[in-house]
Order: C-alpha cells, then sequence, then structure tokens
C-alpha cells in the first residue's frame, strides 16, 4: 500500500506540474457491491486510511478542494472512513444498492457527490425520469457539493430518446 502511495504521489506531482487542478481528483477504488462493502471498515482504516491521507493532504496542497473516491455498491459504512482520512466526496451512488443521495446528503452534509439518478429510468420514459430527476435533483442543487450524473455507466438497451429526455431533464432543473 505505501508502495502504492508514494506511486500515486510521484505521479500526481509530475501531472501538477504541468496542469493546474482546482476542484477535485477522483481516484476509482471499487470498495462494496450491492449490500455492503467488501472490505470492513476496520480494514480500510487499519490498512488505507494513511493513505487515503496523504494523497488528500498532498493535493489539498496544490490547490484541489475535494478527493473524490469512485465506487460501486453500497459504500454508506465507507462514508466515515473516508471523510476521517481526507475524502471528501463519493461517486457514482449507485442506486441499485441502494444509494440515495439525498439520504446520503442528509447524514453527511459535507460529503460532495456525483451521480445517483438511476440509469435504469432512462428506458421507462419520460414520466419516470422526470420523477427520478425531480426527487433528487432540485433538493441537492439547493444544498450544493452535488454534481447529477447517472448512477454508472447507461447500459446498453436506453435508447436515444431517453438519453435525451434525461439530458434535458436536468438542463431544465440545473437553469430553473
Amino acid at each position: 500500500v505505501e508502495f502504492a502511495t508514494d506511486f500515486v504521489i510521484t505521479v500526481i506531482e509530475k501531472a501538477l506540474s504541468d496542469l493546474e487542478l482546482d476542484w477535485y481528483l477522483m481516484g476509482a477504488e471499487d470498495m462494496a457491491y450491492k449490500t455492503a462493502s467488501i472490505i470492513s471498515p476496520e480494514m480500510v482504516r487499519r490498512y488505507l486510511s494513511g493513505s487515503y491521507r496523504r494523497i488528500s493532504d498532498f493535493v489539498r496542497q496544490h490547490g484541489v478542494k475535494h478527493v473524490i473516491v469512485d465506487s460501486d455498491g453500497h459504500v454508506g459504512e465507507l462514508i466515515p472512513v473516508w471523510l476521517e482520512s481526507g475524502i471528501t466526496g463519493t461517486m457514482p451512488l449507485e442506486v441499485a444498492a441502494g444509494m440515495n443521495p439525498v439520504s446520503v446528503h442528509k447524514r453527511y452534509p459535507r460529503l460532495a457527490m456525483i451521480g445517483g439518478i438511476d440509469k435504469r429510468v432512462l428506458c421507462r420514459g419520460p414520466q419516470a425520469i422526470e420523477a427520478e430527476v425531480m426527487s433528487k435533483v432540485p433538493y441537492l442543487k439547493e444544498t450544493g457539493g452535488y454534481i447529477p450524473a447517472l448512477d454508472h455507466i447507461i447500459p446498453p438497451d436506453v435508447p436515444l430518446a431517453g438519453f435525451k429526455c434525461y439530458v434535458e431533464t436536468i438542463r431544465r432543473v440545473a437553469e430553473g
């Protein structure tokens, strides 16, 4: 883990010599499956939180505001450990795994979030898409720290009309 942490910091340091990051840095670390974390929060604290802290502290010294973990599944029990370790955000907030960005925000108001819009509704038509977006985005838009996005990759059975409706609905809510 220490070698990987040193490697990540070295790569980020090189990137930061050529780029200016300001809002967030994201790392992928699939830590959960549909109902719970793959490894216990205690193991994350013991084996990973020091590395998370080193990386988070390093990028903050370079002006990055948020360190976001991309993890599928139900990450609810990991969020407190991430916050303790300097991680300030998560994505994609997979709805099928029970992650609801409104509920997560109410429990962890300082957590930055990306995602949480159920990708499966894109196949169900405009009313379902509208209901999904409106149940989450207006509230989260007002509270801040949220970027609306689908909760995972767009499935291949999503019709173009469904995706267009989703984009138009998000745009309308964002501009309204």
